[in-house]
């Protein structure tokens, strides 16, 4: 995806819905255009916004490639939780900055940790409910409610509980141990690989070798019946600066130094050192009501501000922005649905840009999204998608196109309609096909070699330096380092290949 060849002159705001991505059953046939999937639950692009994650509600995480529109991965049902029990629906996914690691989270407590760098895909079922609720000495912590990875690690994520916990997990010593159990199995199976064996850590390892930060711990200790004994994670350091808030939703800033945390109606800031969490400083969202609820939070592109949904003590909601450094409490512009007071939203985010702000309407038959602009408290545009509810909504990086989860499973992705009169006031369509009749001389070219040549290939044509692209200017990484994923083709060979290996 060439971003400098985009017209800076385009507008700003997707209008229509340009494709619709359909996930087909492999036990029907796809010649109706219509999904067989479960409904969507969440939907996400990467960094570079090359690939959109789409989780589904039964468990399954298709990988699709914005350009081609096509699927490049599916893993079905791999979300989970402990061994026996019914898989459950994907409520979060994230990437990593290079785009290698891609995280799926679900409503029945299980974290998969998915490496598309290898072939077969690897996956690190990642224990992390049952980490912290032995940490907190059996404290009922509830399933996960979201899960972000850290901005620059991998094997760090950022998750919101049901109960009100904040916490971070870091599965870098797992995984690496589960690695080294790999490759001496395989030296001991003669290179069988991995198919029909057991794990190779049991739980008391897999916990032991888990490192987890509490951030807000709402909840107190409660002690389990006795049973067998079972190796807690390590107590960190930090601990001591948790807090005893319930929250409600939690992010990394953009880059990844603070923690915004939101209770019912109060914003903590944690500071992020390599080794602890530090509450900085925190206050009261003035202008949320006495009966209010923040249910979530999102950060701008360019990191200066930030929106809260808040719902009122009435039943509608509003969408708060702040600046990054606010400690007043007061928001600077309130969003909300001026001709239906008792709207409610199902999630929020800025454009590419960070000059709009999009919305999508909760519970409606129709699918509907707001489009506001950022800076002011104005109403930019309303788009009505097909007649059905709209489950998740996810903003480009770098494009001015929005996907849209419906809940029959298709994928809608809004953008903005070629206008070739734009580039040719003359250009007409025209109703049927015409016959055009060339002159003899039309093509023809009478080209003088003697006045073009002139001095203007003397100078060297510099071919070597990679520019970075301006949107990309505040990454840290090279464009080698980032991760592209290759199409596998169809076919057996392709499902094998796409077959998820879990290490543990």
């Amino acid at each position: 995806m060439n971003i400098e060849l985009f017209d800076p002159f385009r507008p700003p705001l997707p209008s229509q819905i340009e494709a619709t991505l359909i996930q087909h059953s492999p036990t029907r046939s796809p010649s109706t255009n219509k999904s067989t999937s479960a409904p969507l639950s969440v939907l996400k692009f990467n960094r570079r916004g090359f690939y959109l994650a789409a989780g589904y509600t039964d468990g399954t995480v298709v990988v699709w490639d914005v350009l081609s529109r096509c699927p490049l991965r599916r893993f079905a049902s791999c979300i989970g939780s402990e061994e026996g029990e019914e898989e459950g629906g994907v409520v979060s996914l994230d990437w990593s900055r290079d785009s290698r690691t891609l995280l799926a989270a679900g409503d029945s407590g299980g974290v998969l940790a998915i490496d598309l760098s290898v072939t077969p895909v690897e996956g690190i079922q990642v224990p992390a409910i049952e980490g912290l609720s032995s940490l907190l000495k059996g404290a009922d912590v509830g399933t996960i409610k979201s899960a972000q990875l850290k901005i620059r690690q991998a094997t760090c994520a950022l998750i919101v509980t049901t109960e009100g916990h904040v916490f971070t997990v870091d599965w870098g010593k797992l995984g690496k141990e589960l690695r080294r159990k790999k490759r001496q199995r395989k030296r001991d199976g003669g290179g069988r690989g991995l198919d029909g064996l057991k794990s190779p850590l049991d739980e008391e390892e897999t916990l032991d070798l888990l490192k987890i930060k509490v951030l807000c711990n709402p909840t107190p200790a409660k002690k389990k019946p006795k049973k067998k004994a079972k190796v807690a994670p390590k107590a960190d350091p930090s601990s001591k600066h948790m807090t005893s808030d319930y929250a409600t939703a939690a992010s990394f800033d953009k880059n990844g130094y603070c923690v915004f945390v939101t209770t019912r109606d109060t914003v903590v800031v944690f500071g992020a050192t390599t080794n602890s969490f530090k509450e900085l400083y925190r206050w009261k969202v003035k202008d949320s009501g006495t009966h209010s609820l923040i249910k979530g939070i999102c950060m701008s592109p360019k990191g200066s501000v930030f929106a809260l949904r808040s719902r009122g003590g009435k039943g509608g909601e509003r969408i708060l922005m702040f600046a990054n450094s606010c400690k007043d409490g007061k928001p600077t512009i309130v969003f909300k649905d001026a001709v239906n007071t008792d709207t409610l939203f199902d999630d929020c985010a800025f454009s590419n840009d960070g000059e709009h702000l999009v919305a999508a309407m909760f519970g409606r038959a129709k699918g509907v999204l707001l489009l506001w602009t950022a800076d002011q408290n104005s109403l930019a545009d309303t788009l009505e998608g097909p007649n059905m509810e709209m489950t998740c909504m996810a903003y480009h990086p770098t494009r001015s196109c929005i996907a849209t989860g419906m809940a029959d499973g298709g994928i809608d992705l809004w953008g903005i309609p070629s206008s070739w009169a734009a580039f040719a006031p003359d250009f007409q369509a025209l109703p049927s096909n015409v016959e055009y009749k060339e002159r003899e001389d039309e093509f023809d070219l009478d080209i003088d070699v003697k006045e073009e040549s002139g001095d203007a290939e003397v100078e060297d044509v510099e071919v070597v330096t990679i520019e970075k692209p301006a949107v990309y200017a505040s990454d840290s990484e090279d464009e080698e380092k980032v991760f592209s994923l290759k199409m596998l083709g169809f076919g057996a060979e392709a499902d094998a290949k796409d077959r998820l290996r879990l290490l543990n």
